[in-house]
């Protein structure tokens, strides 16, 4: 897919004096992040209002330059936390494989947390490939991660922290199926965003 075909325009954010590709916006659960993985492929929502950018096109925009991953999140009580991944990168179809390196910024969430997303073991998602409930690529034999989770993710065996496109309750509310990042409790707000480096 080229950048010509998506329905909507690369949203910008301001990041550390450079512009950057926003390609996860959530805000209000106006939008449903539960979807098979064809939608992931080609991207859903609104630049607007909630949405995801597209994997095909992230992967594009990743593979030929070197990246930094950045996380931002907002808790029920406005509580604010981010961390920041070099060496970002999307993998090519049909897996699209996430790539990152260790963490080399972050605030207002805990380290272990902030670990969590580089770890090949206990549930972390670098080099794992992206699941959804209708295509199962996670590392858990019997069950289907996406579907038990209520999400779409590049799970390991499911996941410790991170489930971003897990389903919008209530910001506070305790689930495991919830969009959390550090925690199995639903977060307000979280924005999923890269920059060349």
């Amino acid at each position: 897919m080229s950048s010509a075909e998506v329905e909507f325009p690369v949203f910008m954010s301001k990041f550390r004096q450079t512009f950057i590709e926003v390609f996860q916006h959530r805000v209000n659960g106006s939008v449903d992040f539960y979807r098979n993985f064809s939608s992931y492929e080609a991207g859903f929502g609104s630049p607007s209002g909630e949405f995801w950018l597209g994997l095909s096109l992230m992967h594009e925009m990743t593979s030929r330059t070197t990246n930094e991953l950045r996380i931002d999140i907002q808790r029920a009580n406005g509580g604010l936390g981010y961390v920041v991944y070099p060496k970002f990168r999307i993998e090519a179809a049909p897996t699209y494989i996430l790539r990152i390196g260790t963490k080399t910024d972050y605030g207002g969430i805990t380290s272990a947390a902030a670990d969590y997303l580089t770890q090949t073991n206990d549930g972390g998602a670098v080099n794992m490939a992206f699941s959804t409930f209708d295509r199962d690529n996670d590392l858990r034999s019997g069950s289907n991660c996406a579907s038990s989770y209520h999400g779409a993710w590049w799970y390991n065996d499911c996941y410790q922290y991170a489930n971003l496109n897990g389903e919008y309750l209530t910001p506070g509310t305790d689930s495991s199926s919830s969009m959390s990042f550090d925690k199995h409790v639903s977060l307000k707000t979280s924005r999923m965003m890269f920059r060349t480096t």
